[in-house]
C-alpha cells in the first residue's frame, strides 16, 4: 500500500472518511483440514502439495475462536447456513437484524433499478490498485479467493482450487474454466499474473505490502494455472494477497507497461477511466462514470452471465455523498435503497420511516495513537511513561461514549487492533472507568494537581495535550475525542482537538509529528497486516513508508511481529497474536476504544441483503425488491 487517506477507500487499509473491509476474504477434493484454523497448517509439514475441501461456517453466533467448519464437496463454496432470528427488535419503524446470515423467504424477482449511497468515497480516479474508493471494485471485479462474509474463512472463487508446496513457499492456483470478462473474453492465468504484478509494483498501489515476498514474477503454467514462488513463508498470502481484485490485462496492460508514472514508473494512475469503463468479471458491468456530477456517481448494468447468478436488478446506480445530513435526506426522500455507513445518532433521525436496520460486526477498530516523539511537547516524558498511559486509560469513560455516541452498537471493552474473530484474545479487556483510581495512578507516577485542579508536570507547569482527528471518519472517533477531552479535563489535563482535512492530517502524522494523540479508525483486511503500524523499523521519521506514526518501540513486540508475518499456520499465528495483544494492552502504543458495529439501512421492500464484515456493499447481486 501507499499513503493513507481520510477517504472511504481502502488505501493503506486506512478508512478515515465516512464509510471498509477490509477489504474482508482450500483447495478441492481431499478432506482432513477444516476451518481457518487449519489454513496453511500443512505448508511445510508434508512432502507433497496439500489440498483440502472448501468450507462453510455453520454457526450463527459471533465466533470468539477459530471457526469450526464442515467441508462441502464442490469447487464453488456452498451457501452458509442461515439462522432465523428470534423475535425481531425494532427501533421506531426500523426492524433490527443482527443475524450474520439473514434468512429470507420468497422467490427473488427482477426489478429495474437499485440505488446505493455511501459517504466520502473518492471517485476522482478509479485506479483499481490505489483503492482510494472500494465499493466500485466490489461491483465490477472478483478476487481469486472469497472470504466468508462473517468468519473470513477462505473459499474458492475465481480459483477453483489452490495448492501449497511442501516448504510453504509456492502457491499454485487453478482457475475456473467458465469465467468471462464483461467483454466476453475468458479469464486467464495471464490476467492473474498481471494483476499481482500491478499490486506489487505500481507506486500508487494500496496493497503493495502484501507482496514483498513475491520477488519473482508469477509463473503462468498454462491458461488456467498460475504459480507464485515466494521468497519465504507468508502469514497473510492467502487471506490478503489472494483476496485482491483480478484486473483484465487486455484492457489495462498496454497503458500500465507504457510507464506513465513519475520517472517512467509503470502505473494505472491516469488511465482514461471516464472514457473506458472498467472491465471485470463481477456481477455489474460499468456503463457510466461521472466523477464531476453532484453528487458523483457510477452506473452499472447487470452481468447476465455472472457465475454466481445475475443480479436481480437491470441496473444499479452508486452515488457518493460526503455530508451525513445530505445522505439522510436522500434516505428520507426515497432516493436510495441502501445507506451505509449510518451512526446511532443518524438512526434517531430516520427511525420513523419503515426500513431494515442491519447491525453487523465490523472488521474495524478505533483508537488514539500516542506520539512518543512530539518535539513540541513541553513534557515529553509524560506520555513516554507507561504508568501515565495506563492511568489515562483507566480515566476514560468508555461506557459513557458507548451509550451516548453508539447507543450500544460497539464493544468498547475490546483492546488493540486484532478485530478478527478468529484471532482476538477474548480475555483482554479495556480497564473499567475509575476517575479516582486514575488520579491516584497519576499521583503515584509523580504528577500532582495544583489548587485549581490542573495536573502539573515535574517542572511545575500544567500538562497539556494536542490531539488531531480527520474531518471525515468511517466511525465517530471525532466524537470520542470530545468525550475523552472531558474525561481528561476531570484529571486536570487540557486536551486541544484539531479537526483536519485529509492532506493536512497526513502532513501532521507523516512529516511534522507535532501532535500527542491521533484519534483514528480503520477497516482491516482478512489477515493480519498491521506490521508497519507497530514495528519500530517502520517509524516514518526514518522510513518514508512507515505507518508507526507515534514512534512506538517495544523490542519484544518487534520480535513477535517478525514471527507473525512469516507464520502461515494460523493456529500458531493466533498464539503469537495473543502474545502481541497482551503487549499492546499493557504497553499501550494507543488508547484503545473498542470494535464498532456497522449499521446499514435497507428499504423495507428489499430482501436478500447479506452483510459482509469485509465490505457491507460487497454482496449486492443477492438483493431483490418485493414490490
Amino acid at each position: 500500500m501507499v499513503d493513507e487517506t481520510p477517504s472511504l477507500g481502502r488505501a493503506e487499509e486506512e478508512i478515515q472518511g465516512p464509510g471498509a473491509r477490509l477489504s474482508r476474504r482450500r483447495f478441492v477434493a481431499v478432506g482432513g483440514l477444516s476451518g481457518i484454523a487449519a489454513l496453511l497448517a500443512a505448508c511445510g509439514g508434508s512432502s507433497t502439495p496439500t489440498t483440502a475441501a472448501p468450507t462453510a461456517n455453520l454457526s450463527a453466533p459471533k465466533p470468539t475462536a477459530l471457526p469450526q467448519l464442515s467441508p462441502v464437496a464442490s469447487g464453488t463454496p456452498a451457501p452458509a447456513a442461515q439462522a432465523t432470528p428470534a423475535a425481531a427488535a425494532t427501533i421506531g419503524k426500523l426492524v433490527l437484524n443482527s443475524d450474520p446470515y439473514p434468512k429470507y423467504t420468497g422467490t427473488p424477482k427482477d426489478s429495474d433499478t437499485l440505488t446505493m449511497i455511501r459517504g466520502g468515497e473518492d471517485l476522482s480516479d478509479l485506479n483499481p490498485d490505489a483503492l482510494n474508493s472500494y465499493s466500485p471494485y466490489t461491483f465490477v471485479y472478483d478476487p481469486l479467493l472469497w472470504m466468508d462474509e462473517f468468519t473470513l474463512n477462505p473459499a474458492p472463487w475465481l480459483a477453483s482450487k489452490w495448492e501449497v508446496s511442501a516448504d510453504g513457499k509456492s502457491y499454485t492456483y487453478t482457475l475456473r474454466n467458465d469465467i468471462k470478462w464483461h467483454d466476453g473474453t475468458p479469464l486467464t492465468a495471464d490476467d492473474v499474473a498481471f494483476s499481482m504484478i500491478v499490486y506489487r509494483d505500481d507506486p500508487e498501489s494500496a496493497v503493495a505490502r502484501f507482496f514483498p515476498l513475491m520477488k519473482q514474477d508469477p509463473t503462468v503454467v498454462d491458461p488456467t494455472t498460475v504459480r507464485f514462488d515466494l521468497s519465504d513463508t507468508s502469514g497473510d498470502w492467502v487471506l490478503n494477497a489472494s483476496n485482491q481484485f483480478m484486473l483484465q490485462k487486455k484492457q489495462l496492460g498496454d497503458y500500465y507497461n507504457a510507464g506513465h508514472g513519475q520517472n517512467g514508473a509503470k502505473t494505472l494512475k491516469g488511465f482514461p477511466y471516464e472514457q473506458q469503463m472498467l472491465i471485470g468479471t463481477g456481477p455489474w458491468k460499468q456503463v457510466k462514470y461521472s466523477p464531476g456530477s453532484a453528487p458523483p456517481y457510477l452506473q452499472y448494468q447487470r452481468n447476465e452471465n455472472y457465475f454466481q447468478n445475475a443480479p436481480h436488478f437491470n441496473q444499479m446506480i452508486f452515488k457518493t455523498i460526503d455530508q451525513s445530513s445530505s445522505r439522510l435526506t436522500a434516505w428520507l426522500n426515497n432516493e436510495t435503497d441502501l445507506l451505509w455507513p449510518v451512526t446511532a445518532t443518524d438512526v434517531d433521525q430516520v427511525k420513523n420511516q419503515d426500513g431494515w436496520l442491519y447491525s453487523e460486526h465490523a472488521l474495524a477498530f478505533m483508537c488514539s495513537w500516542i506520539n512518543f516523539k512530539n518535539a513540541k511537547q513541553a513534557h515529553p516524558e509524560f506520555l513516554n511513561d507507561k504508568a501515565v498511559r495506563q492511568a489515562l486509560s483507566v480515566g476514560i469513560d468508555r461506557k459513557g461514549y458507548s451509550d451516548a455516541i453508539f447507543k450500544g452498537f460497539v464493544d468498547e471493552t475490546k483492546v488493540g487492533s486484532i478485530a478478527f474473530s478468529w484471532a482476538y484474545d477474548t480475555d483482554l479487556k479495556n480497564p473499567t472507568y475509575d476517575q479516582a483510581k486514575a488520579q491516584q495512578m497519576l499521583s503515584d507516577a509523580g504528577y500532582k494537581t495544583d489548587s485549581s485542579g490542573k495536573l502539573l508536570g515535574k517542572d511545575g507547569k500544567p500538562v497539556t495535550l494536542d490531539a488531531i482527528v480527520a474531518n471525515t471518519n468511517q466511525y465517530p472517533v471525532d466524537k470520542i475525542a470530545v468525550s475523552v477531552q472531558e474525561d481528561l479535563r476531570k484529571l486536570g489535563i487540557e486536551m486541544q482537538i484539531e479537526t483536519l482535512d485529509p492532506a493536512t492530517l497526513k502532513n501532521r502524522w507523516q512529516k511534522t509529528f507535532d501532535w500527542d494523540l491521533w484519534f483514528y479508525s480503520r477497516i482491516l483486511f482478512a489477515g493480519f497486516s498491521d506490521y508497519t503500524y507497530y514495528h519500530s523499523a517502520w517509524d516514518p521519521r526514518t522510513n518514508p513508508q512507515g505507518r508507526n506514526a507515534g514512534g512506538w518501540k517495544n523490542t519484544q513486540a518487534d520480535t513477535l511481529l517478525d514471527q507473525i508475518i512469516r507464520q502461515p499456520d494460523l493456529t500458531k499465528q493466533k498464539a503469537l497474536l495473543a502474545q502481541f495483544q497482551t503487549i499492546v494492552a499493557d504497553d499501550m502504543p494507543a488508547l484503545w476504544f473498542g470494535f464498532p458495529d456497522d449499521l446499514i439501512l435497507v428499504k423495507k421492500n428489499l430482501l436478500g441483503y447479506q452483510p459482509n464484515t469485509g465490505w457491507q456493499y460487497w454482496d449486492s447481486w443477492k438483493i431483490w425488491r418485493t414490490s
